[in-house]
């Protein structure tokens, strides 16, 4: 799913939106989810989804799963952003 997100190909933007909707599945289900997407790196993909320019189907998909991580109580902010 990370690869399909930081895929430069914009020929099927929905399937982009779709990818992140999945991982937005995860972080909602279970909070060692949500270690797992950060060890995965999908952080920063994420953030450069957020665009006022781009699809606003991915941005709010993308901001409503970095919600999810950034609201995780077991999240150091700290650590994410080094």
């Amino acid at each position: 799913l990370r690869d399909i997100i930081t895929s430069r190909d914009d020929k099927d933007p929905q399937l982009k939106t779709q990818a992140v909707i999945v991982l937005g599945s995860f972080a909602y289900g279970h909070e060692s989810n949500i270690l797992e997407l950060i060890n995965s790196g999908v952080v920063e993909p994420l953030l450069n989804c957020l665009s006022p320019n781009g699809d606003p189907k991915l941005t709010e998909a993308a901001a409503r799963t970095l919600n999810a991580i950034f609201a995780s109580p077991k999240v150091s902010r700290q650590e994410l952003f080094k």
